[in-house]
């Protein structure tokens, strides 16, 4: 997903960062900034962070304003950090901004709360999964332990498919940390998404993404 935001703030000259600090969006940020060193044509004017949890952005929204670029990485977790976001974000006058986010600023009815402010905005996102086996599966998990609003399908999937790989090659390592190591990295493996593999990277490759632009305070796929 974050090599996704990095291409769509690839079709800017400058940009800003604005982003929670937690171990899930700094991941996304560090991965969005190594993307944009490779990208000639595109400069990072503002780097911004923000204490997890924060619901007080006035201060930092003015300074990434203040930096002039074309377009903003909005990068918060989701709940009631993205919702305080959104409002002081309706507080601004006269900045014309593209913003680009992540599924944080679409989840339950966070898009409208203030579509004045969000309108327009490209939410960069994992891939909707729709195959009837897995709704099936995800119904039953819902059923049993309530709601999945907030992981989405995608990440449901995503995580069976973690535990379901990662039980098989401790299996076959025979708990093994090296071997386990060596396998994870280099061979393929197939799951509810598919196929998966790493090559020697950190994160899953080959996987794509799902792009909406907020309009009328509902998100449409683009």
């Amino acid at each position: 997903m974050a090599e996704g935001v990095a291409a769509e703030l690839g079709k800017y000259k400058t940009i800003a960062l604005l982003s929670e600090q937690n171990d899930y969006n700094q991941a996304i940020k560090d991965v969005v900034e190594a993307e944009l060193k490779n990208d000639s044509d595109t400069t990072i004017v503002a780097n911004e962070m923000f204490e997890k949890g924060s619901t007080e952005f006035r201060n930092v929204l003015q300074k990434v304003k203040a930096s002039g670029a074309e377009a903003v990485f909005l990068n918060p977790n989701i709940g009631t950090t993205t919702e305080a976001l959104v409002k002081q974000l309706a507080e601004i006058q006269g900045w014309e901004v593209q913003k680009v986010s992540i599924f944080s600023m679409m989840a339950g009815d966070i898009s409208q709360i203030a579509p004045e402010a969000t309108d327009g905005t490209i939410i960069v996102d994992a891939p909707t999964i729709n195959a009837s086996d897995f709704l099936t599966y995800r119904d039953q998990i819902i059923a049993q332990k309530g709601s999945l609003d907030n992981l989405g399908n995608y990440y449901t999937a995503s995580t069976l498919d973690a535990l379901n790989i990662l039980t098989s090659v401790i299996q076959s390592t025979k708990g093994d940390v090296e071997k386990a190591r060596t396998q994870v990295a280099t061979q393929s493996f197939t799951g509810r998404l598919g196929k998966y593999r790493f090559d020697n990277q950190t994160y899953v490759q080959g996987i794509g993404v799902a792009r909406f632009k907020l309009e009328g305070g509902k998100a449409v796929a683009l």
